[in-house]
């Protein structure tokens, strides 16, 4: 998916938040020339009559002081609404927690509105509006702290084409690949393949995950053409969801539909077997609280 859950109502927060910074870098300041021709309403006496017109207006210190804190606030709710709309529809996959080992959830794909991949255990792939293509998403595992970043995995995703009229989004990430890229193939557009996960068959046997693999990313999405191949542990191709499970990513949609969604996460602990032998030995002239036992241990 692509977002939605609030009908994109939190791009309104960013716009105020804009507004209210232009206030703050342009305080005391002079006019630039545009801005003296708008604000004088086409009267060119005005500013003989009001000469402190040709500066924007100079607020306090302490009110620039509420000023720069209410865009700190209003700019790190954006950025939480923004995220939850991503989870609630879909998008960034959550962690998956055990003790202190952390696996980032997966990084939603670029869409229209928002050509950017985003940043997660791997990367989602990005897209393109058909002139324009966004940035792909980052990997952040291997940067966690500790053994979450010692020990994990995770790729960026790949990149989006555009030709104007079509756009092919990046696959996305994989635990054990970089996301393919987005394919122009003469006037096909295609979007790119999913990295492929890792496998781990061999500790755990092949009943876990997808035949043993594991967090194998999605495909990307197309526009009018060919959507990309999810990657092997659990990646979806459209129209399909990732499979539970495997930590899989959800494909990118074929222009007219919706994306399809992620895969659950999975803990799967190993442990090594340790023989274990009672034998029996004499016990002679064992004495407790005044006691004394004689014979042989044979019961534990």
């Amino acid at each position: 998916m692509s977002g939605g859950r609030f009908n994109y109502n939190q791009v309104v927060l960013k716009s105020i938040a804009e507004d209210i910074r232009s206030y703050i870098d342009k305080n005391g300041k002079p006019k630039t020339s545009d801005e003296l021709k708008e604000d004088c309403c086409g009267k060119l006496d005005w500013y003989e009559n009001y000469p402190e017109d040709l500066n924007h207006y100079k607020y306090p210190k302490e009110v620039i002081d509420k000023f720069k804190k209410a865009v700190e606030l209003i700019e790190i709710s954006y950025i939480y609404i923004q995220r939850i709309d991503w989870l609630l529809s879909g998008d960034d996959g959550e962690d998956s927690e055990f003790d202190d080992l952390i696996a980032k959830g997966g990084g939603a794909g670029g869409h229209f509105e928002g050509l950017d991949g985003k940043n997660g255990g791997s990367g989602g792939g990005a897209a393109s509006d058909r002139d324009n293509e966004g940035n792909v998403g980052n990997e952040i595992q291997t940067i966690q702290s500790g053994y979450s970043g010692t020990y994990g995995y995770g790729n960026n995703g790949g990149s989006a084409v555009g030709d104007g009229s079509n756009a092919g989004s990046g696959g996305g990430g994989g635990a054990g690949e970089t996301g393919y890229n987005g394919i122009i193939d003469g006037s096909t557009l295609n979007g790119g393949d999913g990295g492929d996960g890792l496998y781990f068959g061999d500790i755990f046997g092949d009943e876990y995950g997808e035949n043993g693999w594991f967090s194998g990313g999605g495909g990307g999405g197309s526009r009018s053409h060919t959507v990309g191949s999810g990657g092997k542990g659990g990646g979806a191709t459209y129209p399909n969801n990732a499979l539970n499970n495997t930590g899989g990513g959800g494909a990118g949609d074929d222009h007219s539909h919706d994306s399809t969604s992620g895969g659950s996460g999975i803990v799967i602990i190993a442990y090594e077997e340790v023989p274990f032998e009672v034998t029996t030995s004499p016990a002679t002239n064992v004495s407790f609280n005044s006691v004394t036992l004689n014979g042989e241990i044979t019961d534990l």
